[in-house]
């Protein structure tokens, strides 16, 4: 493997690049009180262990009690479905739910208020910087701002 993509913060300790940062989000068909959550019917949905471990400490840090999981589902785009059809409410990276019109969303912050993100990265092989090829594509990589293409998005 010469260039991979990654979701999530992990130890590499060849080259790198961010490629974009995305908050976690509370999302709803309406707005509802944070206080409120433990009482209300969540949808959960399968997803990468670092995200899983990001949602819980989340979870953790705010609530005593564990949370009202009403529906498992294997994607994410069948749970923002759901909240779209006020099923109840998910937590849910904001590229996720972009573009999903009026529902309510809500980015989370740590316990020192600051917000919760989610990184996707490029990595490479240091030495596999020298062939031309992987060279060139890490070059072009580096001229395209993903923030500001999902920015534009809205």
């Amino acid at each position: 493997m010469h260039i991979g993509f990654v979701r999530g913060d992990y130890k590499w300790i060849g080259g790198k690049r961010l490629l974009l940062e995305e908050n976690l989000s509370l999302v709803s068909y309406s707005k509802i009180d944070l206080a409120e959550l433990p009482t209300l019917p969540r949808i959960d949905y399968i997803c990468d262990v670092k995200l899983q471990d990001m949602i819980d400490t989340w979870w953790s840090e705010n609530f005593s009690v564990p949370p009202k999981v009403g529906i498992k589902v294997d994607k994410t785009d069948t749970c923002r479905e759901m909240v779209a059809h006020d099923l109840g409410y998910a937590i849910m990276p904001s590229l996720v739910i972009k573009n999903t019109g009026n529902l309510y969303q809500l980015p989370l912050n740590d316990k020192d208020n600051n917000p919760i993100t989610r990184h996707t990265w490029m990595f490479y092989n240091q030495d596999d910087y020298n062939l031309k090829l992987v060279r060139t594509f890490i070059e072009f990589m580096d001229e395209i701002n993903f923030q500001d293409m999902i920015s534009k998005q809205n």
